[in-house]
């Protein structure tokens, strides 16, 4: 269980049936009862009745053949409220999809959210092998895409050391897994502006990110491209050049209106 459910005054009944919904973005369903209780260490009783109570609630459904359990639609509606409540998807969304327009390719918002880049807006490409079946609420890892890796470069230096200190999952043959050549590229993506992701979460796929940046000029977002490495290498130029100005056209909207993102 995360440190923060540990405090004082935290519901552990409530906590622990937080991490049973946690584990499912980490571990997509269907999960077995068993499954479940190994994942998080709960016994066989505790965890069923965690998840009949959600499943009771809405939050969990289960399938007729396997029994396994999935989330359920009733979190897709709190996520849309969830949001519909951050102005600054509202706020970019034009530009997102002007952008995709432009490039014909797939467009992602992002926001630093704990330990991950979490998506809160796209636009899909119309184009064949356009993404990497990304979606709205992915929690993307910091060290592998190009939106984690631009959050991460401009975070604070007690985020690059829980990250490099952690050991970093391999997706692919390209993926940065040495703490010391991660450390580098963080380095250069703070001097150049910009980061990419060389097929590092998904083979096939390229990606370029740019920072949006508040009126102090705070990296509060990112805006992204994707696509399969044979169209985006040869445009490379000309993408981030396109990319780089709709960054800056977002960061300049959202500087007119102080509190349209969310704050850390």
């Amino acid at each position: 269980m995360a440190d923060h459910l540990k405090e004082p005054y935290v519901l552990q009944s409530v906590a622990h049936a937080l991490t049973v919904l946690d584990l499912f973005q980490r571990h997509p369903g269907p999960l077995t009862l068993n499954e479940v209780s190994k994942l998080v260490g709960q016994g066989r009783s505790s965890a069923y009745r965690i998840l009949t109570t959600l499943k009771a609630a809405g939050y969990l459904e289960q399938e007729p053949g396997t029994q396994g359990y999935r989330l359920g639609l009733k979190l897709v509606r709190l996520a849309w409220s969830a949001l519909g409540q951050v102005d600054l998807r509202r706020i970019a969304r034009p530009h997102l999809e002007a952008l995709g327009q432009l490039t014909e390719e797939t467009v992602h918002l992002a926001i630093l959210h704990q330990d991950s880049a979490l998506f809160i807006d796209k636009v899909e490409s119309h184009r064949p092998l356009s993404s990497m079946g990304s979606f709205v609420g992915w929690a993307a890892p910091m060290h592998c895409t190009a939106s984690g890796k631009l959050l991460l470069a401009h975070a604070a230096e007690a985020a690059w050391q829980q990250v490099l200190a952690t050991p970093l999952q391999a997706y692919t043959a390209h993926t940065m897994v040495a703490p010391d050549a991660l450390r580098s590229e963080l380095e250069n993506i703070r001097q150049v502006g910009y980061a990419e992701d060389r097929e590092e979460v998904t083979d096939g796929l390229h990606c370029l990110a740019a920072p949006i940046r508040d009126a102090t000029g705070e990296v509060v977002g990112t805006v992204s491209i994707s696509g399969p490495t044979g169209r985006i290498v040869p445009r490379r130029a000309d993408l981030l050049t396109t990319l780089q100005e709709r960054a800056a056209a977002i960061s300049r909207d959202i500087s007119a209106y102080p509190g349209a993102w969310p704050r850390r």
